[in-house]
Formats: C-alpha cells, structure tokens, sequence
C-alpha cells in the first residue's frame, strides 16, 4: 500500500515529509521522511562522504506521536508546502496555539485553506534538481510576498520530460485569478508544452531546455499572455542561443546574464526579474479590467 502525504515542508538543502498508512482497523501509522539530498550539491565532495541524505523515522500511531517525531526540527517555521485537508484543523490548531512568534504563519494559512489565495505560481524544476532547490525557494518567496499561492512539483525519479508534462497536467490546479508556469532547464520545457493546455497568463523560464536531443519537440510552442526567458551566457548544457532564438519566434522578453547554466550566482537578479514580471501581470490584469469597464 502506497503511503499517503500527510504534510510536506520545504527548508533549503531538502524537506521534511510525514506520511500515514491508513491500517485494516480504520487507524493510521505515520512516520516522518527528511530528504536532505538537495545539499550534496552544496557541500565540497569531500564532506559527502558517509553521510545520510534520506532518513525515516519510527512509525507512530496517534497525533501526539506525530508532534513528537517533528519535533526534532522547528517545522512550524519552515516553509509549508502541503497539508492533506484531513489533518488541516489539527495542523493549523498548532500553529495557532505556538508560544512563540511563527514566522511562517502566512504561508501555513494558505496550505491549510484558511486564507486562500486568488493568484498562483507553479514551479517545475531541472531533471538533477528537485522542488525545492535554492533558486525555486528564492522565487517562491517573491511570489508570495505578492500574495501569491506557490506550487513546486516534484519530479525526483521520473527523467522522462513528457512524462513530467502529464504529471503537471494532474497535479497543478489553477487559480482563478493570475496563473505563473515556472520552469528551470527540463522543467522550461515542460512549463511551455503544459501552457499549451493551461494557457497561462506568465511563462517564466530559466535556461529551459529547448533544441535538445531527446525532447519530443526541440521548440514546443508556448500559449501564455506574456513570457519571459533568462539564460545564462556560460551555459555549457543549453546553448543560449537556443532561449534566443524562442524568444524572437515568440515575441517573448529575453535576459542573458553573466552566469551558467544553474544561474546560482544571478539569484537577486533572476529575483528581482521575475517580481517585475508578476509585476507586470498585475499591470496586464488592471488595463483589461478598466477596458472591460469602459
């Protein structure tokens, strides 16, 4: 029997997961997984050695067991990114009787359906990089902070990129406000072949994957109001001519930075592009409305 997700946390370097097992007599069995994989990235390879990256704790059976297991991490200011709606009360009654201040508080209204959010982003990552690498937790932020609900699919285990299109196609629900595709190398290509179902009002896509052999389509045509591309100019997996060539077929905004392929060193200005760019969104959605008025 396939474990149920019950709550899932993301921290830079990996994410924290408790998953229940519903037993024979109606119960449950929860045990906690961390994942702390993204880090091996980050640390010298010398230091990676002899490490565990991916853990389980022991099963428990009651909420409190629960509580007991997550304890070990200051989960409730950690960044919530799903709460199954059947234990949603029981997380938020935590959050909301913390003795101390939850900075997190925002975030946990919005997975636990107490403030739900009219606009929302969705992320897919890089087929090496997961949900929530650095630069996707950096950008989550910016979303957020405009009153955006943030969604980062995760693709660990499956390299096929249509594959990845069909799981997108299942697990993104869009909003009924301003809808964002954001994808990062594998994960631009299969924002822009899904905006062909979505149609998206943004396509934001860093060094996405385009021109490459083994994609069932080298240049997937996008359909979303407005796109945005930013490569960097030391790119030694995606040619940057390939997102230029995209973004002249497709009247779409293009940045070139000083960086490579993963874009690490550009964060603040991949950041700062891309708040421009909901920006920009915001700016779209008011002109329709006053024309719609007039």
């Amino acid at each position: 029997m396939k474990p149920t997700k019950i709550i899932e946390i993301g921290a830079e370097g990996g994410r924290i997961t408790l998953f229940g097992l519903k037993t024979e007599k109606g119960g449950w069995l929860f045990f906690r997984e961390t994942d702390e994989r993204a880090l091996i990235g980050m640390l010298p390879k010398g230091d990676v050695a002899g490490l565990e990256f991916l853990s389980n704790s022991e099963a428990v059976t009651d909420w409190n067991g629960v509580l007991q297991i997550l304890s070990r991490y200051p989960w409730q200011n950690l960044y919530p990114l799903y709460v199954h709606p059947e234990f949603a009360d029981l997380v938020w009654h935590e959050i909301e009787n913390m003795e101390e201040e939850c900075y997190s508080r925002s975030e946990w209204e919005n997975v636990c359906g107490k403030r739900p959010s009219r606009h929302t982003v969705c992320f897919s990552h890089g087929k090496e990089s997961g949900p929530w690498g650095a630069k996707i937790i950096a950008l989550a932020e910016v979303a957020k902070e405009k009153g955006f609900n943030v969604v980062s699919i995760d693709y660990e285990g499956d390299t096929d990129p249509d594959c990845r299109v069909k799981r997108l196609y299942c697990e993104f629900k869009p909003s009924a406000g301003i809808n964002i595709l954001v994808g990062s190398s594998m994960g631009g290509y299969v924002a822009t072949v899904a905006s062909q179902h979505f149609s998206p009002d943004g396509l934001f896509l860093m060094a996405p994957a385009f021109g490459m052999k083994g994609y069932r389509e080298q240049f997937p045509v996008p359909c979303a109001s407005k796109i945005s591309v930013v490569h960097g100019l030391h790119d030694e997996v995606v040619p940057y001519i390939n997102s230029m060539e995209f973004a002249v077929k497709n009247n779409a905004q293009f940045h070139l930075l000083d960086d490579g392929h993963q874009l690490i060193d550009s964060i603040p200005i991949v950041c700062d592009l891309f708040a421009r760019f909901i920006n920009s969104l915001f700016m779209s959605q008011g002109k329709k409305a006053l024309t719609a008025f007039v």
